[in-house]
Parts: structure tokens; C-alpha cells; sequence
């Protein structure tokens, strides 16, 4: 049997139809298939990988790390940003340790257990997403040899920019569903930024109940910037948020460059930012075991008014255009 190394990933197939299907006989000799592949992560897999990526980043363990952390150090603001912290060493030690975290979230022996006694149909979309983490952790390290260490010998490719026509396969999932005979089981790890920027913009609009203007003599609407709303909230630290303000603001900016010119970023990161956004976007329990959305946002009266009349300002000539705010509002502590 076939000893699994770490970079037989590259060789990896979804099942054993799918490797006997391969035509070059080196490639189906070198192949294995995910479920081994997986079972190898388990059974010290994880651990050489861990032992690699220390190796290669030249550390002897993980920095102490929040969330909070990563997202300053992986996320840029801006493409001019973007450059300044790939010269870095902060930013390949922080998206090395997302990567290996989110990898070990997914993966773990539970799913392993579901997966392994059920058709490859059930877990290609797995398949497909730890192989994509894997190529984006090696163009990782060749960016930092390449960046840091100034070694080319393996030249980095990681500005990949998405096709329409990957975006038009994502629409058809979102309106169709994965599995259906109008749509594809492909997932695709740039697209959902869009959706990451959305839930940041509609969640903080919707809490403060402002939408954006309205002329009312001819109905028009006209558009709230979501930076002047980031300005104005964050002169109020009495509203609670789940993520610091800043760092949704982080995101929001990180998101637009992807909006704008279609640039990705590497794979790990939006399953990380999936998780982090939870509590924006659903809440938390609360103490008479009741589910609230609305208590991920917690604000005064009297602030959310400031608030408010501060958006006006900015447009004194238009009507603000309101919805019921989805907050959950507090007395004013004194």
C-alpha cells in the first residue's frame, strides 16, 4: 500500500471511480483518494503538516493569536495594503495558522466517520474544497520564500482572478440548490465574499433601522455610504456589537476589493470568516432560552436617535429611509 505523503494531495482523486478513470498511469499509480488521504490527516497527518509549516516559517509553535489578529493581519484595506503586509512576516504566520485551524475544523474524525460508508456524491464538495486549501497553503509558503526570502525557484501564483462564468454557475446554485439537475456541486471560494460584504452592509443598516434617502416628492432613492455609517457609529462605543466594529470595517473594505476587481484571496479565508460573522448575523441565546437576532446588536435608545439624526445631517434635504431597527435596545447606564 501506498505510504501518503503530504503533497500526494496534488495526485488526490474523490474515489476510486474517479482514479480509475485517470488516464496518465504514473498520475492513477501516484493518486490517492480522499478518504485515505484523509484518514492519513488524522493518523499524523495534521501533525507533520503542523511540522511543515514551522519548518518552512521558520517558528517553533503558533504566535498567541485571536480571531481579532488574524483579520488585521491577513486582511487588507486596500491593494497598497495588500503589498505592505505580504512584506511581512506576521501576515504568512497568521493565514498559515487559519488555514491549519480551519482545516482542522472541518476535518475532524466525526465527519470522517459520517463520510466514509456513503457515496462519493455526499462528500465530493469536500473533497474539492481541501484540495483547494492545500494548493493555497503551498502558493503560501512560495509567496513568502519568494517575498521574504527573496528565493524564486518556485514562483508564487495567487492573484487568481473568478470567471463570469464561475459567477453564473454560482447564481445558478444560489437559485437552484446544490443538488439538482439545474445547477453544479463545484463550490467556489471567492464568490461568497460578495455575500460576506452584503451581511456586514444589510446587518449594520437594518440595526440602525436606516436603509439610506428618499426624496419623497418623487420617491427616489439615494444611497447611504457605508463608510460614513462606520463614521458615525463608531463615535458612539455604548452600541455593542458580537466583532469590534473595527474589524467588520476591516472586513467590509477587504470585501469591496474583491467586489470591484474580482480579485480573490486564498481559500481558507472565507470558511474562517463564515464562522466569525455567526454571531453577527444570528445572535445569541437568551436567558429565558429564547433565540434572538436582534441581541447580537445592543444600543441605546437615546444613541440610536444620535445616530440617526446624524445620518440626516449629512442629507438634510432628503428623508431618511427607514425600516424597524433590528437591535435589541437598553437602558442607558448613568
Amino acid at each position: 500500500m501506498k505510504q501518503i505523503q503530504i503533497g500526494d494531495y496534488l495526485f488526490m482523486s474523490c474515489d476510486e471511480k474517479d482514479k480509475k478513470n485517470i488516464v496518465n498511469d504514473f498520475i492513477k499509480n501516484e493518486s490517492v483518494t480522499f478518504l485515505e488521504y484523509y484518514q492519513f490527516l488524522l493518523n499524523g497527518g495534521f501533525d507533520e503538516l503542523e511540522k511543515q509549516l514551522f519548518e518552512h516559517f521558520k517558528i517553533k509553535k503558533w504566535p498567541s493569536i485571536t480571531n481579532d489578529d488574524i483579520i488585521c493581519s491577513i486582511l487588507p484595506k486596500s491593494e497598497p495594503d495588500r503589498i505592505n503586509k505580504r512584506k511581512k512576516k506576521d501576515y504568512y504566520i497568521a493565514n498559515a495558522y487559519c488555514a491549519f485551524d480551519v482545516l482542522k475544523q472541518i476535518y475532524s474524525l466525526e465527519l470522517y466517520n459520517q463520510l466514509k460508508n456513503i457515496s462519493s456524491t455526499y462528500y465530493f464538495t469536500y473533497y474539492l474544497i481541501l484540495k483547494n486549501i492545500m494548493m493555497d497553503i503551498d502558493q503560501l509558503k512560495n509567496l513568502y520564500s519568494n517575498l521574504i526570502e527573496n528565493d524564486f525557484r518556485y514562483p508564487a501564483s495567487v492573484n487568481r482572478p473568478i470567471h463570469t462564468m464561475e459567477l453564473h454557475n454560482v447564481l445558478r446554485q444560489a437559485v437552484y440548490g446544490n443538488i439538482s439537475f439545474h445547477s453544479f456541486a463545484d463550490y467556489e471560494t471567492a464568490a461568497p465574499i460578495a455575500v460576506i460584504r452584503q451581511i456586514i452592509e444589510l446587518r449594520i443598516r437594518r440595526a440602525i433601522g436606516v436603509l439610506g434617502y428618499i426624496d419623497e416628492s418623487s420617491n427616489n432613492i439615494y444611497p447611504l455610504k457605508m463608510t460614513k455609517v462606520f463614521e458615525i457609529i463608531k463615535q458612539y462605543p455604548d452600541i455593542i456589537f458580537p466583532n469590534h466594529l473595527t474589524y467588520l470595517e476591516r472586513i467590509y473594505q477587504w470585501s469591496n476589493l474583491y467586489i470591484h476587481s474580482g480579485k480573490g484571496d486564498f481559500a481558507w479565508i472565507t470558511f474562517f470568516l463564515e464562522k466569525y460573522l455567526r454571531p453577527l448575523s444570528f445572535g445569541d441565546r437568551k436567558k429565558d432560552g429564547n433565540w434572538s437576532f436582534k441581541n447580537a446588536i445592543t444600543v441605546t435608545k437615546e444613541t440610536l436617535d444620535n445616530i440617526k439624526q446624524d445620518i440626516q445631517n449629512l442629507n438634510p434635504n432628503l428623508q431618511l429611509l427607514t425600516c424597524d431597527p433590528e437591535c435589541e435596545l437598553t437602558e442607558r447606564q448613568d
